[in-house]
């Protein structure tokens, strides 16, 4: 959902031009964030490298919400860190997500029940 809002809250809110180039570094978080928490997980475990993230992206969006032109938070390279880590998160998602599910469910089943998981994201973005 984020990466449909984030030019438009950036421009409007924030009052900053050339907002779509915080698309771009939403996507450099993503990828990263999908090898970080891989490795995350690795040491902590899903579980708690998923509650993590899912802590630290609502933190993360708790500030965008806050950033009105002319405080801090609308600063181009405090947003820029902002987008990044929200990527970051989203990156986290999908590389965390097909594991947990495997964890839980099992291979038996895995395409079924991963297919299920990966829609209900998509409407829960809706």
């Amino acid at each position: 959902m984020i990466i449909s809002k984030l030019s438009p809250i950036a421009s409007t809110q924030a009052g900053i031009r050339l907002s779509f180039l915080l698309i771009a570094v939403l996507a450099i978080g993503n990828g990263g964030g999908g090898i970080v928490a891989g490795m995350l997980s690795d040491k902590i475990g899903r579980k708690a490298t998923m509650l993590t993230c899912f802590i630290f992206q609502a933190v993360l969006i708790l500030l965008l919400s806050q950033a009105k032109e002319g405080n801090i938070l609308a600063k181009v390279p405090v947003l820029a860190v902002v987008s990044a880590l929200i990527g970051a998160n989203y990156g986290a998602n999908l590389a965390l997500f097909p594991s947990i599910t495997k964890d839980y469910h099992g291979l038996k089943n895995f395409g079924t029940n991963y297919g299920l998981v990966f829609t209900s994201w998509g409407v829960g973005g809706k």
